[in-house]
């Protein structure tokens, strides 16, 4: 699952409870996170007394840990140059959370049982998007062409 994990309007992390839940119900091998978890421009931050983020991103650790520990579930976490405890570049390093059982770079290519899997935070196909140029290009089917110039 790809962050954030927060609504817009608040930081009760709604989202992640939901799909916390789903993980209880379906009890994955494995469950990969993808950042950002904690958003430092989230407009709660500027309206809600709130925790630091070191403590609030040590506050989720604990809840998801909460279900993934009885399952069995591994946990993966993602760096996002967008998470407030994060090195702001691109590669973004690990988090180096002690909570995930593994901590990875954005981007990056890992193997998981035998089969290889990229992952990035960034939204590629909104930069492709910003960049496409072209005299009557049939708007339908628009995001399908540009995942299909991705994959080439």
């Amino acid at each position: 699952a790809a962050g954030p994990f927060t609504l817009a309007s608040d930081l009760l992390y709604q989202p992640l409870k939901d799909l916390l839940s789903r993980v209880r119900t379906n009890r994955p091998h494995v469950l990969l996170l993808l950042g950002p978890f904690v958003d430092p421009g989230h407009v709660a931050w500027e309206t809600e007394e709130v925790w630091s983020y070191d403590t609030l991103l040590e506050e989720l650790a604990k809840e998801i840990r909460k279900t993934t520990d009885p399952l069995g579930t591994r946990l993966v976490v993602f760096a996002s140059r967008r998470d407030a405890n994060a090195v702001p570049v691109y590669p973004t390093p690990p988090l180096g959370s002690r909570a995930a059982d593994l901590s990875l770079p954005d981007p990056v290519v890992f193997e998981l049982n035998g089969v290889r899997i990229g992952c990035t935070t960034e939204d590629v196909l909104k930069h492709l998007a910003s960049v496409e140029t072209g005299r009557d290009i049939p708007s339908q089917g628009r995001m399908a062409r540009l995942a299909r110039n991705l994959l080439e």
